[in-house]
């Protein structure tokens, strides 16, 4: 397996700069969260496609999975989609917490793997709020207040 580093393909396909999405995001409690994976970016058109895998621990042990929980829910969650073609995954997170994501994205060209590259994302849950306003006006040199 390629790991990025300064001599591998993988280094010139995932270069910090082409992979720009932040490892931990944020989602809010029984609202839809959508993770729209375009920061692999291929220039030379090689096909890529994308797996769910173990977490692992600093020592590459697998870190075993809660009761409901799996690689192919890694959210425990009905709603959970994942997409092998892009990466792009998505849920309606029901409790509160903190997640691991762990994709794996492979390139190959012509058939051939040239490149493997994994990637951990944090998924925070967080009770977010949420400030609804139908209609506000608000003239010049008055000050709203929020408490």
């Amino acid at each position: 397996m390629n790991t990025p580093d300064n001599h591998s393909p993988v280094n010139e396909l995932f270069n910090g700069s082409n992979y720009n999405v932040l490892e931990i995001q944020t989602a809010c409690l029984n609202e839809e969260f959508i993770f729209d994976n375009q920061s692999f970016i291929d220039v030379d058109g090689d096909e890529l496609s994308y797996e769910l895998v173990q977490a692992t621990d600093n020592i590459g042990q697998n870190i075993s999975f809660a009761s409901g929980f799996s690689i192919n829910n890694p959210v425990n969650d009905p709603f959970w989609s994942f997409d092998n073609i892009n990466g792009n995954f998505s849920f309606k997170p029901t409790q509160l917490g903190n997640y691991q994501i762990v994709t794996r994205v492979t390139e190959r060209r012509n058939g051939q793997i040239i490149g493997v590259y994994q990637r951990d994302f944090q998924i925070l849950v967080r009770n977010c709020m949420t400030l609804q306003m139908s209609h506000l006006n608000i003239c010049s040199g008055e000050i709203l207040l929020f408490i």
